[in-house]
This record gives C-alpha cells, structure tokens and sequence, in this order.
C-alpha cells in the first residue's frame, strides 16, 4: 500500500483553510492510508477531518517512520521541503517557492494572481492532476463535544432556535492579519428600524437593507445594534459615524441635505460594569389591574459610572399611568423621567441618571402599568 503523507501548514487559521485540498487527496488516493504531519499547535485539528488514518509530529524521526512514498506540502518554506527530503521520501511534491525547486521531484509554479488561501491549496492539488471538490472545510466533531457546547453556550444567554455567529478578529503576533478595526466596526453595527419607536429592538423588527421613503413631518426611529466581542478588554471602544442624507422629491432646482452624529461605545472596566434588572409585584393579572414594574440598577464594576440612562417600554396590552425615580444609587445626584408616554397610552420611558454611581453601588426607578 502507498502511504500519502501531508504536511500540514503551521498555523491554525492557514490549517482550516486546507482542509478542503485535504478531501481532495483523500479522495484521490482512496486506497491508501493517508498521514498528516503537523505541530503540536495544529495537530488536534486533524483528529476532526474525516479519512486521516494517522497523525504524526512534523519532525524526522516520525515522518521516517511511517515509510511514506509520497509527500504533499502545503507550506511554502525551503524547511518543510529539506524535513521531508531528510525524512527519506521518495516523492516530495509541493510549490516552487522559497529555493526549494531543486529539493522538490514535483514542483508547481505559484499562481500569479491573488485567490483566497483555500483556493490556493486547491490550486496545488489540481496543478498535481488531482480533481478539486466543494470549497468546504468538514469536521466531524464527537456528539458528546456538541452537546457540552450548546450547553455552555446556552448558559450564557445564546437561543438555540437561533443563528449563532462567531466572529474572532484577533490575531497572534501583531496586527498583520488582523482587520482594520472600521470593517469590524461597520460588520458589529447594523441600523434595526424601530416602527413603534419604543427605544427596544422587538419581534418582526428588520435591519435596515436600503433606503427609505419618508413623508413631511414622519418621524423614523432606528436603533443602532452594536455587537460587542466577549473578552473585549476594558476600556476598549468603537466610534462609528451615522450619517443620513435625504433629497427632497420633484423639488426644482433639487433640494438635498444631511446630518450626522458620532456613536461610541466603551467597554466598561471592572469586571462587571452596570447590571440591570427588571421585575414586577404581580405575577399574573387581570384587565383593570395595576401593576408595578421596578428596574434595578448596579455598579458591579471597580469604577463609577456617568452618564447612565435607562430606557424599558410599555409591556403589550398594558396602558402607562406614572413613572418615578425610585431609590438614588449612591454617588449619583439626580435622576429624572425624561421619556414618558401620556396617561393610557403605551410607548417608551427613559430615566436619565445625573452624577456618577460608586462602586458597589445600587438603585431603582419604577413604573406603572394598567392592564387592558
């Protein structure tokens, strides 16, 4: 049996993306037992990728040992091609990069033009005569490692019936893969059209996808969605700049403008910042009740807060009758109702809190509701 051994690139990122070149070999060469070489930093990795019969360590030794015919290498340095040359394999098939032309039996000149790194793999193993599939990369992870997964995630407020993204900006050894910190602002961001203009993002409420028509004296409230990444550290923050500009229809001569405003969000410091909670004094509830809706607010961070507004709504099938500002967290030195629907009728309340609330410092504001 020829045995086929890959030498898997260094880096996990650069890894992921092979994998889709990986289930081309595999397929090519469905006879033989198929070995991937990698670095303890990769290697895992590749106990998930269905059809890889052995991992070994990319050294010597290991690589010697498993009597290999034919080696393909995914790095592109002048090391990786002297390993598996010292190693004792008779075929060594990779790009011709790095000096190594002369070490390699088949060497595949690099393409000329920029493609995505998955693709570039590809590349080499189609220029080696071997048929590209589906640019996919496939794991096949345990069901044990998936339910302790939607475990954890669920414990930490995710919704299983929804779509979960991960997104991992970050990158090892300074900023060279790293985005541009305004992409990642722009992709975290997204403007939610706000139809009853509660100040809360509810059910059936969309991002916005286009442009919108307006009538004179229509007022359009939007909500800026700002996804914060977890392990963000203190004191970190995104400026983003919302901008609107509008023309006014079968205005002659034409009639155009725009406004603007400046966003920041700030990760608070602390290990903890302010935490909010709601609750109400009845648990059920009749037509023509009365109930009492009571937000409590703290400082569990290390560092005071200014600056705080609290924001809730009106429930569904309830009227608002008062709002007031309840117990005054220490530090602080006012708190007003600056956001409040008329007297039997349903829509946002908004508290603005004046001073800076200490550390370890608590408070409340409350409402009240009658029931339709």
């Amino acid at each position: 049996m020829t045995r086929v051994i890959i030498v898997a690139p260094n880096w996990l990122g650069d890894a992921v993306m092979a994998l889709p070149a990986v289930a081309d070999l595999r397929r090519h060469f469905s006879t033989e037992r198929l070995v991937v070489a990698a670095r303890a930093s990769v290697s895992s990795l590749f106990t998930l990728v269905p059809g890889i019969d052995a991992i070994v360590s990319a050294d010597v030794p290991s690589i010697r040992g498993t009597g290999a015919a034919v080696a393909v290498l995914f790095p592109n340095s002048f090391a990786s091609a002297w390993l598996v040359k010292r190693s004792r394999v008779p075929e060594r098939w990779g790009y011709s990069a790095d000096l190594r032309r002369l070490i390699l039996t088949r060497a595949v000149r690099r393409p000329g033009t920029p493609m995505h790194q998955s693709e570039y793999y590809q590349h080499l193993v189609r220029a080696l005569g071997i048929e590209n599939g589906p640019r996919e990369a496939a794991l096949a992870i345990p069901p044990g490692a998936l339910h302790d997964a939607r475990t954890l995630l669920t414990e930490h407020g995710w919704n299983p019936q929804s779509a979960l993204v991960v997104l991992a900006p970050g990158a090892a050894y300074g900023k060279a893969k790293q985005w541009i910190p305004a992409h990642v602002v722009r992709l975290t961001m997204d403007l939610v059209r706000d139809t009853n203009c509660n100040g809360v993002i509810d059910a059936g409420e969309l991002a916005l996808s286009g442009p919108l028509a307006v009538t004179a004296g229509q007022t359009v409230c939007l909500v800026m969605r700002h996804a914060s990444p977890a392990g963000a550290a203190a004191g970190a923050s995104a400026q983003a700049t919302l901008s609107a500009s509008f023309s006014y229809t079968n205005a002659a001569p034409a009639l155009s403008g725009s406004v603007s405003l400046v966003d920041l969000t700030t990760v608070l410091g602390g290990g903890g910042g302010l935490s909010l909670a709601k609750a109400v004094d009845f648990a059920t509830a009749r037509p023509g009740d009365i109930l009492t809706y009571t937000v409590s607010y703290a400082n569990l961070g290390t560092t005071p807060l200014s600056s705080i507004v609290i924001q809730d709504a009106t429930p569904p099938y309830t009227v608002f009758i008062s709002g007031s500002c309840g117990t005054l967290g220490s530090g602080l030195t006012g708190c007003a109702v600056t956001t409040q629907p008329g007297v039997s009728a349903a829509g946002a309340v908004k508290w603005t809190l004046s001073g800076t609330l200490a550390p370890g410092a608590s408070g409340t504001v409350t409402y009240q509701v009658r029931v339709q």
